[in-house]
């Protein structure tokens, strides 16, 4: 959730019944190194968010220096935040070349270690979150993290190669054995797509409560209990819902950042992504929201003004019907699953660094600058 999970976007998911949010995943040394780097990436509201009224929020940190980690933690701490997650999860190349994430999980006792440290020197609670290896070294690293004092553990139920195009079901045997292993809460990680999937998750597992964050994106209302839309229209038009609400609160509440765009580019990737399906099929309204020239607010509202224009007028005319009926087993074209169904603008995403249409061309542009020198 790299630049996804802002103060805007987890209030809209409070909003819609999420019991505990996640800041996006932050680098410790970074953090404790930069303060221009803490203002773009920390944004957490403790008017809101640290009200007695409000969810919890959990501040997530990557690294794999103790000293660091914990030094990010006491600042988070300061900030009135109710808890702090090592990430352990992350599978993407940028984790596995700065040593953090999933690719820490095989270093056993250097994860103690941290989470030992962690949790004996903060006042507020510490979890963390892995993905799963071998049933004997899951069972083996969750009840030492039980014992160093982790309050928490997160299991994402698919290896470090599972993901992207590699992606395979959640392994839900594995997070049981895990939940029947420790006596601490237990929070399955994958495979959420549907808020079906969360019922039958819990049965399967027995985990004392379920994570979501890429079906999130496109779906935050996933936590509401709503009943999947019976057609395309319908899907359609809850999407503009959603999209509007976002953009409402984010206008309230804008996203903060860097650049040209700042927080706006923020802004964009999340309605792209709450907006994936209907800009499949207006593929120009697509195009204009990536485009760099797009960065105030006003400017996107408008695009999701005309396509809501464009989809009533596509109902009235009959079109919108022509996939039948919906259910969460048929309902392929998704942000979710761009991997596993890839559709004309899969390579949108390349790791979770990289978030929208206006990074990817960025990168075009400057790829064909370098080709002309």
């Amino acid at each position: 959730m790299v630049s996804q999970s802002e103060f805007a976007f987890r209030q809209m998911c409070r909003n819609h019944n999420a019991k505990l949010t996640f800041t996006q995943m932050l680098h410790a040394k970074n953090f404790i190194s930069s303060k221009a780097f803490r203002r773009d990436t920390f944004d957490f509201n403790p008017a809101v968010e640290g009200s007695a009224n409000c969810a919890p929020v959990v501040g997530q940190l990557c690294g794999n220096d103790k000293l660091v980690l914990l030094e990010a933690a006491k600042i988070i701490q300061s900030e009135g935040i109710d808890g702090v997650d090592l990430n352990l999860g992350c599978p993407q190349r940028i984790a596995k070349k700065g040593f953090y994430g999933a690719f820490l999980l095989p270093q056993t006792d250097l994860v103690l270690d941290i989470v030992d440290h962690l949790s004996s020197n903060l006042q507020i609670p510490i979890s963390v979150k892995i993905r799963v290896q071998s049933p004997e070294t899951d069972l083996a690293l969750c009840t030492g993290l039980q014992d160093a004092g982790a309050s928490m553990i997160t299991v994402h139920g698919r290896t470090v190669k599972e993901n992207k195009t590699a992606t395979r079901s959640n392994n839900f045997d594995a997070i049981k054995r895990i939940v029947d292993a420790t006596s601490i809460p237990i929070i399955s990680n994958g495979g959420i797509e549907h808020f079906s999937d969360v019922e039958s998750c819990l049965a399967a597992t027995n985990a004392a409560g379920v994570m979501s964050s890429e079906a999130l994106l496109e779906n935050p209302s996933l936590f509401a209990g709503e009943s999947f839309p019976a057609t395309t229209a319908e899907w359609y038009l809850k999407q503009l819902r959603l999209a509007k609400e976002y953009l409402a609160i984010a206008e309230k509440y804008p996203p903060i950042g860097t650049g040209q765009s700042g927080g706006h580019s923020t802004i964009k990737a999340h309605v792209f992504k709450i907006l994936y399906v209907a800009l499949d099929r207006y593929q120009d309204l697509r195009n204009e929201l990536g485009a760099p020239s797009v960065r105030e607010i006003a400017h996107t509202k408008n695009i999701v003004r005309r396509l809501e224009e464009r989809i009533f007028a596509a109902i009235e005319r009959g079109e919108l019907g022509e996939l039948g009926e919906l259910t969460p087993a048929n309902f392929q074209n998704s942000w979710y699953r761009r991997h596993r169904h890839p559709t004309t603008f899969q390579q949108l995403t390349e790791s979770d660094e990289i978030t929208n249409e206006e990074i990817r061309q960025r990168a075009l542009e400057r790829r064909g600058n370098n080709r002309r020198r």
